[in-house]
């Protein structure tokens, strides 16, 4: 009995991907006992996963995976234009790749204290990250980019709360999830 393949687009440039099998779970792969937060695919051959202190890549479809060099630690998001621009945000950094992640780059964006959630893209130059300020005010956090994130902006926040997701359509189209649902 074969599994059927479902497939979506969330967002622009956004897929996921997930196999199912009728009658029987699915296999688990090994991840070295580290949690994983997202997975994103940029096609349906190329994909990403993201977590505690890893990268995760799969240029099959998600049938194999290969741990790729992880210049951060505590991975939340990824998101990929396409099988080679990419970006990835954790606690106090963003991650972008130019390659398909064989070589990351930390993108500068004065991120002390702050724990990034969610990234998102509308087009090579302009995009978003979210989170939440950890200092003591514990504030939503919005990052824009409008040079492909050799710069990044902190820009105000629509909500005192942690800001947990972004999605993008457009240059000037973005939606942030918190508590509420805000456009940006």
């Amino acid at each position: 009995m074969g599994g059927r393949e479902l497939r979506g687009d969330f967002g622009h440039g956004r897929r996921r991907r997930h196999l199912e099998q009728p009658g029987s779970p699915p296999t688990p792969l090994s991840c070295d006992r580290t949690t994983l937060t997202d997975v994103t695919f940029a096609d349906s051959d190329h994909g990403w996963a993201v977590g505690a202190n890893a990268i995760l890549s799969t240029t099959d479809g998600g049938r194999t995976w290969t741990r790729q060099s992880a210049p951060g630690s505590g991975l939340y998001d990824a998101f990929f234009l396409d099988a080679r621009r990419g970006w990835i945000v954790g606690s106090s950094v963003i991650l972008a790749t130019v390659d398909g992640g064989a070589s990351w780059t930390v993108q500068n964006a004065g991120l002390a204290d702050v724990a990034l959630l969610g990234v998102a893209f509308a087009m090579p130059s302009r995009g978003w990250a979210v989170g939440i300020a950890r200092d003591g005010n514990q504030q939503g956090v919005i990052l824009g980019t409008a040079d492909g994130g050799r710069s990044w902006v902190r820009e105000d926040a629509p909500s005192t709360a942690m800001l947990r997701g972004v999605t993008a359509h457009g240059p000037a189209h973005a939606w942030v999830v918190g508590t509420d649902i805000f456009h940006r």
